[in-house]
């Protein structure tokens, strides 16, 4: 989508989905919903980080 209004990053914070022990099964859900259901959105970015202040942070500042 050329021109998005919105540019949007989903960030999953999940122990087990960081590790690769569990499947992300929010994170496509939002990005479809927030697509779908936010005219003029688009998804730019997505990340999964373990549920640790630090490393939210470090992907926060450099990938949204």
């Amino acid at each position: 989508m050329e021109g998005a209004a919105y540019s949007v990053g989903v960030l999953t914070v999940s122990d087990r989905v960081s590790q690769g022990t569990s499947e992300d099964k929010s994170g496509p859900v939002l990005k479809d919903l927030i697509e779908a259901g936010l005219k003029g959105a688009k998804v730019v970015a997505t990340a999964v980080v373990p549920d640790e202040v630090p490393k939210i942070q470090e992907v926060t500042a450099a990938s949204f």
